[in-house]
């Protein structure tokens, strides 16, 4: 009987996991995140509009994000990323009462992706309403068949395969290859070109901003300082904070950057500059594809 219970309920075969790669629902997660960085004011405002807050939403809210729901510290760095994204638009804004209004639906909207992201990796433990209440504000401003299906940046393929080529990095600490892909990716960025680097990013960021693509930048950042400083999983990182000095690591979190931010904006780019910044890190890591062999 219980057999043939959970078999009617796949979203409650797996409640704990390690990774999200072991997560039942990685898509849906996956989708939202590559979709939050191309949001338009449009959309923004429907998410904004959507959103409730009632007794229901608020019990359902609080059982997605308790400290055994799946992924837990995931979601909330799910969250950091989704925030930061957003940080430079809320800052642009002028503090006028004209604007407050703007403020308060980006920052409302805010509300929706956080509650979307909550139910999504929340799902495996949510019933049926609970998660229908915390997502459905995303899926009625984005239905179905306007959301870019997954991966962080679905833009290209090479910036997916620079994203997980930085994965491995996390055990670095006790897997002597990850560890000497580390040395090397620090002597890349030690020795780079430190004027031609900051002409190639500023001009990157320029494009980025000028052609929509400011939040996909940011976000990308973002995701590469979440991957670079993920703790290990046997020590905690904490062998790796004895040996490595905190120079090292902030240079090879901005020489990963810039090549995934390279590969984002090449087509806005020169090819020097689009060189200068994603080849240092590029020729190091394992089989990317990079805009020169597209």
């Amino acid at each position: 009987m219980t057999s043939a219970r959970s078999s009617r309920l796949p979203w409650r075969r797996r409640s704990t996991m390690s990774c999200l790669d072991d997560h039942p629902n990685i898509h849906e997660i996956l989708a939202i995140l590559a979709r939050v960085p191309q949001l338009t004011n449009y959309e923004i405002e429907r998410l904004a509009n959507g959103w409730r807050d009632n007794s229901f939403l608020a019990s359902a809210r609080n059982r997605a994000l308790s400290p055994t729901s799946p992924l837990i510290i995931d979601v909330l760095a799910a969250f950091d990323r989704v925030d930061a994204v957003f940080f430079d638009q809320l800052d642009d804004l002028a503090d006028t009462s004209e604007s407050a209004p703007t403020k308060r639906m980006v920052n409302t909207a805010l509300k929706a992706i956080r509650d979307s992201l909550a139910a999504a990796y929340a799902r495996p433990i949510l019933r049926r309403a609970e998660y229908i209440a915390l997502i459905g504000p995303w899926h009625r401003a984005l239905p179905a068949e306007e959301t870019i299906p997954g991966g962080i940046v679905t833009r290209t393929a090479a910036i997916e395969e620079l994203l997980q080529a930085l994965v491995p990095l996390s055990t670095r600490c006790h897997d002597p290859e990850s560890g000497r892909l580390f040395a090397k990716l620090a002597a890349a960025a030690a020795s780079r070109d430190a004027e031609a680097t900051t002409v190639a990013r500023e001009a990157a960021w320029q494009r980025a901003v000028s052609s929509a693509r400011k939040r996909q930048w940011m976000l990308l950042r973002q995701t590469v300082h979440d991957t670079l400083n993920r703790a290990c999983a046997r020590c905690g990182s904490s062998r790796r904070a004895a040996v490595e000095s905190a120079d090292a690591v902030e240079s090879v979190r901005a020489l990963c950057a810039d090549a995934v931010c390279g590969v984002l904006m090449a087509d806005a780019l020169e090819p020097a500059m689009v060189r200068a910044l994603v080849d240092p890190a590029a020729k190091l890591l394992p089989s990317p594809r990079t805009p020169a062999s597209d």
